[in-house]
């Protein structure tokens, strides 16, 4: 941030209070830095008013540093609905009347109860829990045939970064099994099958931590449990006294069909880095870098915690799309380019800028279905993105 800005948001989380953080460590750090770069340096720290006010007055420092405050009012409720209505657009949808009455009065009832709300954030994930909650593509088909499905997605089982297992490389291994939290996991599994109401966990991949909202599931009758994730395979994820008969397993893969000439076919395996690359910045806040850092280690867990598992699978499906690598290009070549030669990633970058110059953009965002298996990827899924 030297010679730029440096913008915190929701800075007052540095001052949390807990000995096993290092948000004081943060706050020192940020001070010296104001005073000894003073001239080449400014620091913008942001969040909700009465937080905001709490932390800057918690250290002298802070409040010698930061004495200038801009106050942004909240949306209206008006202005959220308006949010919520260009939400909808821009989806396709259209809200019915009497769907935005109820969603007025939701809006309303949550911005009222305090600032987990969010305002304009918590409209977008309402708008978003909606549609989890309308379609989800193997959900919608089980519907048909009468049943209820419910989603379990191993993602929300993700155990806190900070505990996860390194490697012998000193790395962390997150495709390991051991980062899924597999006895919270089972034991919610067995609690649903035994009737019970659970409260089931979010998974933040920008904080890197469990969260606790207030979503429950419940089994009746007619429902299918639905269970997403790398290790979905993996019978130990199962509680032992369930009936085999009672779990169907489906392996999900893009097996690529093209070919650059003759001779030479693209792997199966560069349309999954494409893939993940642009779904980790656009979703996870996470650089090219980083994603190809982990790339071989992402290999290594296929490898190892996938692949043993794929021939037990009742149903193989293809997810690729023909169209998907033109879409891909548009989202991921302007950053793949822009990697420089002094980066450790340069040669494996040219590679992939290599395979990408014999593929024509597509620029047609706006022309794939909201259901399409793109949309994973480049956002506007109707299906499953939460």
């Amino acid at each position: 941030a030297m010679g730029g800005v440096l913008f915190i948001d929701e800075a007052y989380a540095l001052n949390g209070g807990s000995e096993n953080d290092f948000g004081q460590e943060a706050i020192d750090t940020i001070l010296k830095a104001m005073e000894d770069h003073r001239d080449d340096l400014v620091v913008i720290v942001a969040g909700y008013d009465d937080l905001m006010n709490d932390f800057i007055h918690s250290n002298p420092g802070l409040e010698s540093r930061f004495n200038r405050f801009l106050h942004f009012e909240d949306y209206t409720l008006d202005e959220m609905m308006g949010i919520f209505s260009m939400q909808c657009k821009k989806g396709c949808y259209t809200l019915a009347e009497e769907a935005e009455e109820q969603v007025r009065a939701y809006i309303q009832e949550e911005n009222d109860g305090g600032i987990s709300f969010g305002n304009a954030r918590g409209v977008r994930n309402l708008f978003e829990k909606i549609l989890v909650q309308q379609a989800n593509r193997l959900a919608t088909q089980l519907r048909v045939h009468g049943k209820k499905p419910i989603l379990m997605s191993l993602d929300d089982y993700y155990i806190d970064r900070d505990k996860c297992p390194v490697g012998p490389d000193g790395k962390l291994d997150l495709e390991h099994i051991n980062t899924i939290d597999t006895q919270l996991f089972g034991e919610h599994l067995q609690r649903l099958l035994s009737g019970e109401t659970v409260q089931i966990p979010c998974f933040n991949f920008m904080t890197g931590r469990r969260e606790w909202p207030e979503h429950y599931l419940q089994l009746d009758a007619d429902s299918v449990v639905i269970v997403e994730g790398l290790h979905a395979l993996n019978p130990v994820l199962l509680p032992e006294m369930l009936p085999k008969e009672l779990v169907f397993r489906m392996y999900v893969s893009p097996l690529l069909p093209l070919n650059l000439d003759d001779h030479n076919r693209i792997p199966t395996s560069y349309l999954r880095l494409l893939r993940r690359s642009v779904r980790d910045y656009e979703t996870r806040g996470s650089s090219i870098q980083r994603t190809l850092s982990m790339w071989d280690s992402v290999r290594n867990g296929e490898k190892r915690w996938i692949f043993p598992y794929q021939e037990n699978a009742d149903v193989i499906f293809n997810s690729s799309t023909l169209y998907e690598l033109a879409v891909l290009k548009k989202h991921i070549y302007p950053l793949l380019t822009a990697i420089g030669p002094e980066e450790e990633c340069y040669e494996q970058v040219r590679g992939m800028v290599k395979v990408l110059n014999y593929v024509i953009e597509a620029d047609v965002d706006d022309e794939i279905p909201p259901t399409s298996l793109v949309r994973e990827f480049v956002g506007g899924n109707t299906f499953y993105r939460k």
